[in-house]
């Protein structure tokens, strides 16, 4: 009798753990998804790519290991390795920061408001840095 009443339960068991797992699973998928957009007024530098000034949607890809940058006007995506992830800025904004070479900008990091931000390699050598706020 003791075996009937738990191999009626055990698949209640297994179907809780399950649907929890798949909750967990989701809630992390979502808080992956994070992106923000912003114009930018210049080229820029990326994965040694030359991207042309405009608006493009950063958002995270492949479990934190790589940045998606998105040319809003054309489609088109570049795939950029994190460097490493970045602890919380205190400000409440979102930003893309570009190291500035001469008139070369790389992008360097990417700041969102609620997640950590993410570092790329970004110029050689000695540089300033040039930030532009995100729209979300």
């Amino acid at each position: 009798m003791k075996k009937q009443i738990l191999s009626r339960e055990a698949p209640t068991i297994r179907h809780a753990v399950l649907v929890l797992v798949l909750l967990i699973s989701t809630v992390a998928l979502g808080l992956a998804q994070e992106m923000i957009q912003a114009d930018i007024p210049f080229s820029f530098i990326a994965a040694g790519k030359t991207l042309p000034a405009g608006t493009y949607t950063f958002q995270e890809a492949e479990l934190g290991t790589m940045m998606s940058v998105r040319n809003a006007k054309t489609g088109e995506v570049n795939m950029v390795s994190v460097l490493t992830r970045l602890g919380p800025r205190s400000t409440k904004e979102s930003e893309v920061v570009f190291d500035v070479v001469g008139n070369d900008h790389y992008l360097a990091e990417v700041h969102m408001v609620t997640i950590d931000g993410y570092a790329f390699k970004a110029a050689p050598g000695k540089h300033t840095h040039a930030g532009v706020k995100g729209k979300k």
